[in-house]
């Protein structure tokens, strides 16, 4: 399996499994930024990422959900005392996250079944 972990498209098997050992370690991080429906669609979308684009683009969009949920936390008590902070402190549920959204959802869709139709194992 190593060898699948380190190649630049995984496949599912690999992806869902290496992001299933990421989401088991960091629940509760997940849960600080995430509703649980939407801990359950990143689980889907990061699989799915790291089974299409490996270790590069699962890093990227671990990156971007680390530092967007910082960015949403700043100044939250000012936010919230001028009425202009995100629901639910900023936990976000499946339809908020851009990377959610059906063209990138599909572009990670696409390039699965792309990979899994040229042969290719995972």
């Amino acid at each position: 399996m190593s060898a699948a972990l380190q190649a630049a498209h995984p496949g599912l098997t690999s992806g869902f499994a290496l992001n299933s050992a990421v989401f088991g370690l960091g629940l509760p991080v997940l849960l600080a930024g995430l509703t649980p429906v939407g801990v359950a669609h990143a689980w889907f979308l990061g699989g799915s990422i790291f089974a299409a684009f490996g270790w590069p683009g699962y890093l990227l969009v671990c990156l971007y959900f680390v530092l967007g949920s910082a960015v949403t936390k700043l100044k939250l008590k000012e936010k919230e005392a001028a009425g202009i902070a995100e629901k639910r402190s900023g936990r976000r549920g499946p339809v908020r996250p851009p990377l959610l959204q059906p063209p990138a959802l599909q572009l990670s869709l696409t390039a699965v079944t792309c990979r899994a139709a040229s042969g290719a194992q995972g």
